[in-house]
């Protein structure tokens, strides 16, 4: 489902908090795609201090998303697991 880029990172953060957090934002050392895709979609260089941000996709290709989605597909599977199974004499 998402791609890997070799030397990228991408980081998740509250969503609804970006007046706190565009207080953590240095400068803005770029930006990329701006004609293209306007302002709140366009690809943004940021030099950010104390950013509360989670890791969800690392530079060596580990994907917390897909290891939720592996994780809940087994869970949700184990949860219907008794209703799923054939009734006896069917």
């Amino acid at each position: 489902m998402f791609h890997h880029c070799i030397g990228c990172a991408y980081f998740h953060v509250t969503g609804g908090a970006a007046q706190y957090l565009a207080q953590c934002i240095r400068d803005v050392q770029g930006v990329y795609f701006f004609d293209e895709f306007g302002q709140p979609e366009a690809m943004w260089k940021l030099r950010v201090q104390d950013l509360p941000a989670l890791v969800t996709m690392d530079a060596h290709g580990y994907s917390l998303h897909d290891a939720i989605e592996e994780e809940t597909a087994l869970n949700i599977k184990k949860l219907l697991s008794p209703f799923l199974e054939e009734a006896p004499g069917s």
